[in-house]
C-alpha cells in the first residue's frame, strides 16, 4: 500500500515551497537538520523549496509539517489532498478546530465491498483526521459498502485498519487478500483440519473456506481497530 505522489500546478509548487523555505529560516533550521529530520536528502528539499518539484509524495508534506511545526490539515487542503466536506463534518464532530493536536491524518483507500467485492488498496481517495490512538502510524480507513459483516459494520462506515497489527486471533476483524481480492472479514481457524474460515457476520452471507494448501495465497492486511460510523459524517 505505497502512497502515491500527487502533482501540483506550477503557481501552487512554488507557493507550498515559499511555505516551507520561510518556515526553516523562521526557524532558523539548516538544510542538513531538515534532512535528519525527515529523511528527505538536500536536492529534493531544494527542489520543493524552490518550487521545482510538482510531483510531491504526501509523505513528505507529512514530514515536513513535523518537522516546521506547521497545521498538517492545512497543507493538505491547500494541495487538494483532503475532502473538503468530509474534512469540515469531522472537525465538527470532533471539535479539531481546538484540539488539533490531538488528531492524526489517515489516507482512505478505495471502497471496500464487505461482501464478495474487491477493496482497492493501492490508491487512496483522499485524507482524513481521526483521534490519536493506540495503532501504527501506517494505518489506514477503508469505507465499508454492502452488509456481509452487518450489523457490526454497516453501509457508509469508515474502518481503521492497522497494517502492523497481522497475527490473527479467532473472531476478530481483518483485512485479507485471496487469490487477488480482498476482503473485510472476521478470522476462525479449523483446529483439526486446519482450514481458515474467513467469516461474514451477516448470515445470509457465505463463509469463505481455506484449505492449508491455499493459505500460500492468504495475506493478512491489517486488523480492523476501530469503527467509524457514518453518523459523524
Amino acid at each position: 500500500m505505497k502512497e502515491k505522489d500527487f502533482e501540483l500546478a506550477d503557481e501552487l509548487a512554488k507557493e507550498i515551497g515559499e511555505i516551507f523555505k520561510n518556515r526553516r529560516e523562521e526557524l532558523k533550521y539548516s538544510t542538513n537538520k531538515i534532512q535528519l529530520l525527515t529523511n528527505i536528502d538536500k536536492a529534493d528539499l531544494s527542489r520543493i523549496e524552490n518550487g521545482k518539484k510538482r510531483k510531491i509524495n504526501p509523505i513528505y508534506i507529512k514530514e515536513l509539517a513535523k518537522a516546521l511545526k506547521l497545521d498538517v490539515i492545512e497543507l493538505f487542503k491547500k494541495v487538494g489532498y483532503l475532502d473538503e466536506k468530509v474534512l469540515q463534518n469531522r472537525l465538527d464532530s470532533f471539535n479539531l478546530q481546538k484540539s488539533k493536536v490531538n488528531t492524526v491524518i489517515l489516507p482512505v483507500y478505495g471502497r471496500a465491498s464487505a461482501g464478495n467485492g474487491y477493496i482497492n488498496l493501492e490508491n487512496e481517495i483522499y485524507f482524513m483526521p481521526v483521534l490519536k490512538g493506540n495503532f501504527s502510524k501506517r494505518s489506514f480507513l477503508v469505507e465499508i459498502h454492502g452488509n456481509s459483516m452487518y450489523p457490526t459494520l454497516e453501509e457508509g462506515n469508515f474502518v481503521l485498519v492497522d497494517p502492523d497489527n497481522i497475527s490473527c486471533e479467532k473472531n476478530k476483524i481483518y483485512v485479507f487478500t485471496y487469490d487477488n481480492e480482498s476482503y473485510i472479514k472476521r478470522f476462525d481457524i479449523n483446529e483439526k483440519n486446519k482450514f481458515i474460515i474467513l467469516k461474514s457476520d451477516n448470515p445470509s452471507y457465505d463463509d469463505i473456506y481455506i484449505s492449508f494448501e491455499e493459505q500460500e495465497y492468504l495475506k493478512v492486511e491489517g486488523r480492523v481497530l476501530q469503527v467509524i460510523s457514518n453518523k459523524y459524517l
